[in-house]
């Protein structure tokens, strides 16, 4: 029994010894450009550990707004990289370019299940062209119509269905110096919400070019009529004067306006007077909407802990909780088609909106957004764009010469690379 009693005291001894032995302590990093997101994934610090009861974790997220250059350089100097990066979506070509992304992160097409249950623009946005999914978004970034209904009233008017009833209800207004829209963006997002794309199923930049001089030509048309208001101003001061003034009926924005941008800028002066609206659309033609913006979390080979960080992303994102939870935390729009469905959701009245059930018209178009295409061309694509969109809204340029320059312009950069 002595030797029994010893030999069972000695097994415990060492059970405990190889138990401590194997903690870790870990502390896992994140850059991201946006100090909501790091709020936000702290808040599960606690339910991770709890995943991991043997090993002491800690969080180092820290905001590193040009992260996507940071990581770059990382990779290429062979620099310690952060475990968590967050990846703004116009940046996610760059590291398509030589398999960078494939080579460096971690797959998470596992941890997505049932891809039927996702948007699929949004899962689209973090696919590389071998297949795998290394991303997973923070957002909807669903566009809607964000208004003032009683500029609209005033005239008889309701929210147009169509761009053609649009720019008919717009040129009314237009008489009377009102915009429908004030607007930065650039003629590639109604493009792509028109059925438009910019690359073939090979790669190759190919355009509907005629689909696109559709687009081209309703754009200089609003501009020139002042039915779309076109402003360089667009995160400043701008936005502000015109709402409060009435002097633009609204703008084409996605979920994350609402707490970024629109309430700070007039819920002391107009709460309870805006709502939102789906899209117009093409008459029967393209999708119900398009996205704009997004940040994707991907998880560096590097990383000593990749199942702490996928446990994170499981709990943050992946989740229904999770989805419902960082709507609830930041107002990022599930992606997981379901939780954008849940009661909690979609029940939620705004006082902002007159008591809408503001996630309402969202619910309507998610199932019809366009992809959010990815490329390594995809920087160029959003650069020429730019240039080119200003000068057609100054008039310095005509949609002929915008159509001619955007194409010869693109593929000339491509060809480069």
């Amino acid at each position: 029994m002595k030797l029994i009693k010893s030999l069972i005291l000695s097994l415990a001894v060492l059970v405990g010894f190889s138990s401590t032995s194997n903690a870790r302590d870990i502390t896992l990093s994140m850059w991201t450009h946006n100090q909501l997101y790091v709020d936000y994934f702290n808040t599960y610090l606690e339910e991770v550990q709890a995943a991991f009861p043997d090993d002491n974790i800690t969080f180092d997220f820290q905001v590193t707004p040009d992260m996507a250059t940071n990581s770059l350089t990382a990779i290429a100097s062979g620099s310690e990289h952060t475990d968590l990066l967050g990846i703004e979506i116009s940046g996610f070509g760059l590291f398509m370019v030589d398999d960078i992304i494939s080579d460096n992160f971690v797959p998470l097409t596992d941890m997505y299940g049932d891809m039927s249950q996702w948007n699929p623009g949004k899962v689209a946005a973090w696919t590389h062209t071998n297949g795998e999914i290394y991303g997973i978004e923070s957002e909807g970034c669903y566009m809607v119509y964000y208004y003032n209904p009683s500029i609209l009233e005033s005239y008889g008017k309701s929210v147009p269905k169509t761009w053609d009833e649009f720019m008919e209800t717009g040129k009314i207004l237009a008489k009377d110096g009102i915009s429908m829209m004030l607007s930065e963006l650039r003629f590639i997002g109604m493009y792509q919400q028109a059925g438009g794309k910019f690359f073939n199923e090979d790669g190759e930049f190919e355009m509907d070019e005629d689909l696109f001089m559709e687009v081209l030509k309703f754009q200089e048309e609003a501009f020139a009529s002042g039915v779309i208001n076109y402003t360089t101003d667009y995160w400043g001061q701008t936005p502000g004067v015109l709402y409060n003034s009435k002097q633009t009926v609204g703008t084409m924005a996605p979920d994350w306006y609402n707490n970024c941008c629109l309430q700070p800028t007039v819920k002391d002066t107009q709460s309870g007077e805006w709502r939102v609206a789906p899209l117009p659309t093409w008459g029967d033609e393209g999708y119900k909407t398009f996205h704009w913006g997004g940040t994707g979390f991907a998880i560096h080979k590097s990383s000593e802990a990749v199942d702490v960080a996928k446990k994170l992303l499981e709990l943050a994102y992946f989740s229904y909780e999770g989805q419902i939870a960082k709507y609830d935390f930041f107002g990022g729009m599930p992606t997981l088609l379901a939780a954008l469905e849940d009661p909690r959701i979609a029940d939620k009245k705004f006082d902002f909106y007159g008591g809408q059930k503001f996630a309402e018209p969202f619910i309507s178009v998610a199932g019809s957004s366009a992809d959010d295409y990815q490329h390594v061309g995809r920087a160029i694509i959003d650069s020429v764009s730019r240039d080119l969109t200003t000068l057609l809204a100054n008039g310095e340029i005509t949609a002929e010469e915008a159509h001619e320059r955007f194409i010869s312009q693109v593929q000339d950069e491509l060809d480069f690379l």
